[in-house]
């Protein structure tokens, strides 16, 4: 039989004004009451309740007068929606604090196991003895030991000592740790990286740091050694504050062994638009890129784009749009890592007023003013105003004719014509018309094929201080598709272009540009030119490219040929692909063929494995004679931290 009862006041206590005694529900396949000790006993299928409690057990010993239960045989407790079960537990209703013996619970994505568990605050356990594994097998692949855990529940967990455990052996010890366990940005050590490198030697990355500054920034500290280079500090930090404020910054240095001294630096930052409180439709954004040499990002940097870059671009800008156009103050700085060339422009303004239609014309006008500057070069200034108009309309319903005119007014210093050098004066005057209209044609069977022709000329006349230049243009656009019920599919594009020379009375090579899918998973793109007068054709490029994907494999192929003087051209091969061998294991690998020198100069393998509760990469990565590996081992169930961009895990 089953009793249920619903206490209110707890006989026998008296009740002070400041205590709030709960509501309980309790039932049981036997029920016990010890009136003279206030003691309910349940026994068989035992549960009581409160609303934000639950205890289930074989056995239940209710302590009316104290709000006190204890619990053996197999009891698990519910406070709100977390679970705990154990040996034997006792938990005070009206203090929510509680004491289980040989406990297990579950929070976030991780179980706590341990000796005692003690539940002292509401988000706050305490275990002696304990473990923690995010793997969800009874016999765990993994766990963490502690002699003392301090969880909280909404956070963090700090545990002392810390022992790493993998199959039952210990494989790691530090004499104390902590982590994140909720989901989100939470601050806490990110997982490094070990390898070896041609010119690294043995070494160990991404040991850092990351750290939540506040809901809308944060920063991360990276210490990287490399045996052969010596330690490698880095600082990155972003910031997020709304969609129209944000940035970033990222620094490193390092002090190779003969004492050189390398680093490199980059910031930037976007403040303001429409919506910003910075000011109505004003836009200020910086960017700086700094560096020691040209080689360090060489060295350093894993991106091969990044490698590969040798333009330093910096510059600060301040933009004002209003209804009428939009202004613009910048200074900037290029330098050439290569040539080890700088070009500054100190400040440069322009200014662009929003084109208006007035009367079938279109009125526009722009202009600026540069105080630009070179390394070891001399100083220039200029400024320059440009009108322009333009009149399109439709002639005889099926042209579109276009006639446009643009006047410049231009100053500069020093002035290499024989003008004042400050006298704002008309360089140059354009004249032009433009003709052109669209044919649409279609095949009378099925299916049915559709030939779009797009055939255009223009004429134009340009007056400057020392010249004037005649010159007309046509090009004649083909865009084919083949339809097929209610499905239409691309076929090709075949664009040809050309002008004619007043000067020498004579027609300019004929460029031709093709971009077809005619093949199945192929699309193919050619450029070339025509001498009309030589009667040659010549090739400038062609690139065939291939993407093949089913369900467990991928395949992209990219081939590319430019040529140069004599028989002999650029050819390369870009290839990839991505496949997943077994439910476990994922393999990728990268390369470009040349075929000029007969070499792979560069390929990139990587190799996953599901290890359930981890993560294992192995990367290795050549370009030319360079070659690195690395293996990175990371949990799944750590929350990823990340804010803006990028992606971190924690290593614990």
């Amino acid at each position: 039989m089953i009793f249920i009862f619903i206490i209110n006041i707890v006989a026998g206590k008296e009740v002070q004004p400041h205590e709030v005694q709960p509501q309980i529900e309790y039932r049981g396949d036997t029920l016990n009451y010890l009136w003279k000790d206030k003691i309910i006993l349940l026994t068989g299928n035992a549960e009581i309740k409160t609303p934000d409690v639950l205890a289930k057990s074989d056995t239940i010993e209710y302590y009316a007068n104290k709000n006190i239960v204890t619990a053996t045989g197999n009891p698990i407790l519910w406070v709100g929606s977390q679970k705990i079960d154990g040996k034997k537990m006792i938990y005070d209703l009206v203090s929510e604090e509680g004491i289980v013996s040989d406990g297990r619970t579950q929070i976030q994505k991780g179980w706590f196991d341990g000796r005692i568990i003690r539940r002292i605050d509401k988000n706050v356990l305490n275990i002696d003895y304990g473990k923690f594994t995010t793997c969800d097998h009874t016999t765990p692949h993994y766990y963490f030991w502690g002699r003392e855990l301090k969880v909280y529940t909404n956070n963090t967990v700090f545990i002392r000592p810390l022992l790493l455990f993998v199959q039952g052996l210990p494989l790691f010890y530090a004499p104390f740790w902590w982590f994140p366990i909720k989901s989100g940005r939470q601050s806490g050590l990110l997982h490094p990286k070990v390898g070896k490198s041609t010119t690294w030697g043995r070494y160990v990355e991404n040991l850092a740091y990351y750290w939540v500054l506040n809901k809308r920034s944060d920063a991360t500290f990276t210490l990287n050694y490399y045996e052969l280079m010596g330690p490698r500090v880095s600082v990155e930090g972003r910031w997020i504050f709304s969609q129209a404020v944000m940035g970033n910054f990222n620094t490193s240095y390092i002090m190779e062994p003969n004492k050189t001294k390398r680093w490199a630096m980059d910031i930037a930052h976007t403040q303001g638009g429409a919506t910003s409180g910075f000011a109505n439709r004003l836009m200020l954004r910086a960017s700086g890129h700094f560096i020691s040499d040209v080689q360090y990002k060489v060295d350093y940097e894993e991106e091969r784009l990044v490698q590969l870059d040798k333009i330093m671009d910096s510059y600060l800008s301040l933009s004002k749009a209003w209804d009428v156009g939009t202004a613009n103050f910048v200074i900037s700085e290029r330098r050439n890592l290569v040539t080890d060339s700088i070009s500054r422009s100190l400040p440069e303004m322009s200014y662009c007023l929003t084109n208006r239609r007035i009367l079938g014309v279109n009125f526009s006008c722009s202009g600026g003013l540069s105080n630009a500057s070179s390394l070891g070069g001399e100083y220039k200034q200029t400024g320059q105003n440009t009108f322009a108009m333009s009149m399109p309309f439709k002639l005889l319903r099926y042209f579109f004719l276009t006639p446009a005119t643009n006047y410049t007014f231009a100053w500069s210093h020093p002035d290499t014509l024989e003008y004042p050098k400050y006298l704002l004066i008309p360089r140059s005057s354009n004249y032009g018309v433009s003709l052109s209209t669209r044919i649409y044609g279609k095949s009378i069977f099925k299916p049915e094929f559709r030939h779009t022709l797009t055939p255009s000329i223009s004429y134009s006349l340009s007056h400057s201080l020392t010249d004037t230049i005649r010159g007309c243009a046509f090009s004649v656009g083909n865009n084919f598709e083949l339809v097929v019920g209610k499905k239409k599919f691309y076929l090709a594009t075949l664009n040809i272009a050309s002008s004619w020379n007043f000067d020498k009375d004579s027609l300019n090579p004929i460029s031709i540009s093709m971009e077809s899918r005619v093949i199945p998973l192929l699309n193919i793109r050619a450029t070339g030119s025509y001498a009309p007068y030589a009667d040659t054709f010549s090739f400038t490029q062609l690139i065939v490219g291939s993407y093949f994907s089913r369900k467990d494999i991928s395949l992209t192929l990219n081939y590319s040929c430019t040529p140069r003087q004599g028989w002999q051209s650029d050819q390369s091969l870009r290839f990839g692909i991505n496949t997943k061998l077994t439910k476990n294991w994922k393999l990728s690998f990268s390369g470009t063929y040349d075929f000029l020198s007969g070499t792979l100069i560069d390929e990139r393998f990587s190799i996953y494995r599901d290890l359930h509760c981890w993560d294992m990469v192995f990367n290795f990565d050549r370009y030319g004679e360079a070659w690195r590996y690395d293996l990175e081992v990371k949990l799944k169930a750590i929350p990823e931290v990340k804010v803006g961009k990028g992606v971190f895990g924690i290593f614990l």
